[in-house]
């Protein structure tokens, strides 16, 4: 059956989190018949304002509907949006224009984070809270401290990227000028969580009654809570997440408005449910290898017609001089091959001056 949408999906996937992230919306994708298209940009270069206008041609190139990403510059939310294609951001956003949508509630789920550790820390506890260097911690930085600032309990921060080794760095850094016991770690990813934990571990500043917590509600952390490694996570339940920034996206094609935010549920994870939540997580993955062959099979299908272009493109103007007939060849080709409506080639000087083109 042929796919009703086309979607553009560029999630990255440097954290556990984001892969099962990535995962489920393939899923959801593939019930629902949608086809996802994978941009051939790393998911970072969104966030690059000096590669908007790379990307943004590379969508339209691909006529995708609509736009899901873990976070992308404004220039090239605003240049998307403009030709009325829906960009959905799974992470939180301060961008606010029209048809764009950004994810909220990682305060609540900090926030939940304090008042669990409110209840079990002493007085006067010392909590390290390991990353938010960037804008996309803030949130769960002030729900972490406003859930704690009616006792007298202690944040040390040390801000961090997202990855793993690199916290784990930082906090070394950090623990050679801090001689105080650690009484919980918040981190503000599970990943993050891990890597102070770990650093403490390394140094045996680790204490046998020291929590550790985060958030996400990724597999590794769902693991070590089970083998009582790690106590806490506040999950963005993530099929429900997927499902919501799908039917968003779907919103936006079919309406042409999106709301300024949206809340994906989330909910507490701790011994006491850890192994229904592990069980859940498995039963929704059971599909997920005969899903992935078709996802797969879409990006090889897309790297079989690159090089089929190449090859048809180097036998059929190999021997061609003239420079205005080589374009009209390719441009031919191009159209093709990919069964575009129109294709121009332009060409230009070295000081950037067209000299040549394709007729439209």
């Amino acid at each position: 059956m042929t796919p009703h949408y086309r979607i553009a999906l560029q999630v990255g996937i440097a954290d556990p989190y984001w892969v099962q992230v990535r995962d489920a919306i393939v899923r959801h994708a593939h019930q629902l018949n949608i086809e996802l298209v994978s941009l051939s940009i790393d998911a970072n270069q969104l966030l690059n304002p000096d590669q908007a206008e790379e990307i943004f041609e590379e969508l339209q190139v691909q006529q995708v509907q609509a736009l899901i990403c873990n976070s992308a510059a404004e220039d090239l939310v605003r240049k998307v949006t403009a030709q009325r294609v829906p960009v959905v951001d799974a992470s939180e956003s301060f961008i606010v224009c029209p048809l764009f949508t950004s994810r909220r509630g990682l305060y609540d789920a900090a926030y939940a984070v304090g008042l669990w550790l409110n209840q079990r820390v002493p007085d006067d506890a010392n909590v390290l809270v390991v990353g938010g260097y960037d804008e996309m911690g803030m949130s769960r930085l002030k729900g972490i401290a406003d859930a704690l600032h009616t006792r007298q309990i202690n944040l040390l921060h040390v801000p961090a990227t997202w990855l793993y080794p690199e916290a784990c760095d930082l906090v070394s850094t950090w623990l050679a000028s801090w001689h105080g016991p650690i009484h919980a770690v918040f981190g503000l990813s599970d990943s993050l969580a891990m890597a102070g934990r770990d650093v403490l571990a390394l140094h045996h500043r680790l204490l046998p009654d020291t929590l550790i917590t985060g958030v996400n509600g990724d597999a590794l952390a769902l693991a070590d809570i089970s083998r009582g490694r790690m106590h806490m996570t506040v999950e963005t339940v993530i099929e429900s997440f997927a499902a919501q920034m799908l039917d968003l996206a779907l919103t936006g094609i079919s309406t042409n408005h999106l709301p300024d935010t949206y809340d994906p549920p989330r909910r507490i994870i701790d011994y006491s449910n850890v192994h229904q939540v592990a069980m859940d997580k498995l039963i929704s993955l059971a599909e997920l290898p005969s899903q992935l062959v078709g996802f797969n099979r879409q990006r090889e299908q897309l790297r079989m017609r690159q090089l089929e272009t190449s090859l048809a493109i180097t036998q059929r103007v190999g021997g061609i001089l003239d420079h205005q007939q080589l374009m009209q060849e390719i441009s031919e080709l191009v159209k093709r091959i990919y069964s575009y409506h129109r294709v121009i080639l332009w060409r230009f000087n070295q000081d950037g001056e067209i000299v040549g083109m394709t007729p439209p």
